[in-house]
């Protein structure tokens, strides 16, 4: 069985309620210097407050609604993540992240993408 990871941290975030352990989780997990990115953000998001900022909108928009790394692969300081969204209504959607990591194992660079790169896919 694979430890809690900062990625797992990070995802778990995006499921808490309380914004004060959301905060906490996020800024254990995201250098200070971090930088997020995702097809619904128009530029990349720095450092752990503004990320966080973001996962609480989804929080907010979406309660109820889990997040999840379900398959992880790393190579040479890159991690692809393949992440599962759980909404309340069980309605579930799949992302892929590639991450780089900071000395310290933090998130220093993250960039999502919708769906798992299917072949035809415009995701």
């Amino acid at each position: 069985m694979q430890r809690m990871s900062t990625l797992d941290d990070f995802f778990a975030a995006w499921s808490e309620g309380a914004e004060d352990e959301r905060l906490r989780l996020v800024r254990s997990a995201v250098a200070p210097d971090g930088t997020y990115l995702d097809p619904m953000t128009p530029e990349p998001l720095v450092g752990p407050d503004a990320v966080a900022a973001y996962v609480g909108a989804f929080t907010d928009n979406a309660p109820g609604a889990s997040a999840r790394v379900v398959d992880r692969q790393d190579r040479h300081g890159v991690a692809r993540a393949t992440v599962e969204f759980r909404m309340a209504d069980g309605h579930v959607q799949h992302g892929q992240y590639f991450v780089e990591f900071a000395d310290d194992d933090r998130l220093a660079r993250m960039i999502g993408f919708v769906g798992l790169g299917e072949p035809g896919s415009d995701t």
